[in-house]
């Protein structure tokens, strides 16, 4: 796990969105590798893809 400047820790299964651009999907995190995210994105302009990101770039959602 990792943790963001917010206390949040970023984890294997959990939803994240870009911080910048919320509304252009979501992605589900597949490793953290020291402050390196591997998420499978979903966004619907571009069929899903898993991508290395920066943590930094993104923010947990939060689920109720």
């Amino acid at each position: 796990t990792s943790t963001t400047k917010h206390g949040v820790q970023m984890k294997v299964g959990d939803l994240v969105r870009y911080k910048d651009w919320p509304e252009d999907g979501y992605g589900v995190i597949l490793k953290n590798n020291h402050g390196y995210i591997l998420m499978r994105f979903f966004d619907v302009a571009v069929p899903s893809h898993e991508l290395w990101e920066n943590e930094v770039l993104l923010e947990a959602i939060k689920c109720k």
